[in-house]
């Protein structure tokens, strides 16, 4: 598979102005890793897209790196960033408290690349988040064939374990276990309405297996 251009990810965030349910989860999930960080933590998204991931982490020093001009340009006001490569992080070793994304890594030939830069721009006993879509959760194959056609390698949770054997202080989980009622283009039910029905998704168990997505909390 092939690595998206900067130029496709450019048409991606230009399109993409709904707030997702998977979003909704994923930034309370974020908002959520701020109580394990230090006051002047230092954190990273590698692939900062929108830019509304880093905007959770209004306490500390936040960076963000995205091969798309577009993506840049709406990060700019939630934090320090700039142009660079997941795979080639433009930061020296031992740099962050927290280095996170989602939705990057499926988009690469060779994803291990991108987890070893996370890592190592990673300071000791700091943590790194990497998230996935899960390939057998049925929303999201729904969700690929009507409405996301950017390539992308979704992995099962078998598969995304192997990934990270050489790293023994981790820990597994899932997100985004219902139906959807919006996507990044499309929205079915008001925002108000959803920010209620997510709540559901922490009453359900084994959500590494069947969730949209599923991520993994390493501590180096």
């Amino acid at each position: 598979m092939d690595n998206l251009s900067s130029s496709e990810w450019d048409d991606h965030w230009d399109n993409s102005n709904v707030i997702s349910d998977y979003h909704l989860l994923y930034y309370n999930f974020l908002k959520s890793l701020t109580k394990k960080l230090p006051r002047d933590a230092k954190i990273l998204e590698a692939g900062c897209g929108s830019g509304r991931g880093m905007a959770c982490f209004t306490r500390h020093e936040v960076h963000g790196i995205d091969i798309s001009d577009r993506a840049i340009e709406l990060s700019r006001k939630y934090g320090r960033v700039k142009k660079g490569d997941v795979q080639k992080i433009p930061f020296n070793d031992n740099t962050f408290d927290l280095t996170y994304n989602s939705g990057v890594i499926e988009h690469l030939e060779d994803p291990s690349i991108a987890v070893r830069e996370m890592v190592r721009v990673t300071k000791q006993n700091g943590l790194v988040v990497i998230i996935v879509p899960n390939k057998y959760c049925l929303f999201y194959q729904i969700y690929k064939k009507l409405f996301w056609h950017i390539g992308e390698k979704p992995f099962s949770f078998n598969d995304f374990k192997k990934n990270f054997k050489e790293y023994k202080n981790k820990k597994f989980f899932g997100l985004h276990s219902f139906i959807p009622f919006a996507t990044s283009k499309t929205e079915f039910l008001p925002l108000k309405i959803r920010q209620k029905i997510v709540k559901i998704d922490n009453l359900i168990p084994f959500k590494q297996y069947h969730a949209y997505a599923i991520g993994v909390i390493i501590k180096k």
